[in-house]
């Protein structure tokens, strides 16, 4: 799954002149670029030990200790090393949601366990990597996913909810713009003085996770098709997904962009239509029709049985067309009956 994501090695590679990218510490790339004022980090990952290897990793290959002017997070997911990154006088970056999003998923709420009980067992995390008893894990996550030394601190400057600004930082300009794919907070960024763009789950090479089985909010899949729409309209000649190798030239970058985009507008768009036939979200997810050549290899993580549910469920609710979905008898109770069909508890007990 990493060399699916572009992320096959450890190391910091130059993408183009002044714009650097480390890859393979986990499924979120970090990218730097080297402004007037100072260096730019966009993003921190995982861990701060995770984030010190990174940041060595890019002075070594620039040849030189480096001066982190800012730090842009591009949502909460992976700025857990912000220490590792700061120098003094950085300044750091972030949607005004970010603290907020990361404290209901991932700090003290009511959710934070069930979350993440529900993601070790999404991950297969404590499964092992071989042998009988493995995990069809293709993101690879391991024991390592739970452990590491946090260094999260909140943005010092915010960025609007739902508009796109410009602005000056480390002597760079920057245009910041709604990125709302798997997190509401979620920003991308434009370089128009490199013609770089920087995104996060946008651009990738999987069909886009509508639902996550661990749960959390809805990914509504119509405004990550027009943020992607807005994207595909920018003057950019270089794209680097947080999650994907990169794309140069502007005939790859739209290529890639439209193929995001209609994948997800497929499987909306078959999902109203089966809707609009009087399907419930069991039958849509049995009748849902995708063309092989945006579905055929593409489900790497989630399913788009799934993720029709997911779409179904949120526009009509969790009820179908069954009644007996109303009130159904208690687990108990159904269990009970179901023995009693099979011949009694008697019947159907193991053998010895």
């Amino acid at each position: 799954m990493n060399a699916r994501l572009g992320a096959a090695s450890k190391g910091a590679y130059e993408i183009a002149p002044g714009i650097w990218r480390m890859r393979g510490w986990g499924i979120g790339h970090i990218m730097a670029i080297d402004a007037p004022e100072g260096w730019i980090i966009l993003d921190t990952g995982e861990t701060t030990q995770a984030a010190a290897e990174m940041r060595a990793s890019l002075e070594e290959a620039v040849g030189a200790p480096i001066r982190v002017a800012a730090i842009l997070f591009t949502h909460w997911h992976y700025v857990n090393g912000t220490g590792a990154f700061l120098d003094e006088g950085t300044e750091t970056w972030g949607h005004e949601l970010l603290d907020a999003n990361r404290t209901a998923e991932a700090g003290l709420s009511p959710f934070v366990g069930v979350a993440q009980s529900r993601a070790i067992a999404q991950f297969g995390v404590l499964h092992p990597r071989s042998g009988p008893d493995a995990f069809p894990n293709a993101l690879g996550f391991g024991p390592e996913f739970l452990a590491g030394d946090r260094s999260y601190q909140p943005p010092m400057n915010t960025f609007p909810d739902g508009r796109i600004v410009t602005l000056t930082i480390a002597g760079e300009e920057v245009e910041v713009a709604p990125n709302r794919s798997d997190t509401t907070d979620s920003v991308g960024f434009g370089f128009p003085g490199r013609k770089l763009r920087v995104t996060n789950f946008m651009v990738i090479p999987l069909i886009f996770n509508i639902f996550t089985l661990r749960g959390g909010p809805f990914r509504d899949p119509t405004v990550m098709i027009g943020d992607a729409r807005w994207l595909e309209s920018k003057d950019a000649e270089i794209l680097l997904d947080i999650h994907n190798a990169p794309f140069i030239g502007r005939e790859v970058l739209r290529a890639a962009i439209e193929r995001s985009a209609d994948q997800l507008k497929q499987i909306w768009d078959q999902t109203m239509r089966l809707i609009s036939r009087g399907h419930d979200a069991r039958q849509a997810a049995e009748a849902i029709a995708m063309s092989p050549g945006l579905r055929g290899g593409a489900e790497l993580y989630g399913q788009v049985e799934s993720h029709v549910r997911a779409v179904w469920n949120n526009r009509r609710g969790w009820f179908g067309r069954d009644v007996y979905d109303i009130n159904p008898l208690s687990e108990r109770e159904e269990a009970a009956r179901l023995i009693d069909a099979m011949g009694g508890v008697e019947a159907v007990q193991p053998v010895g």
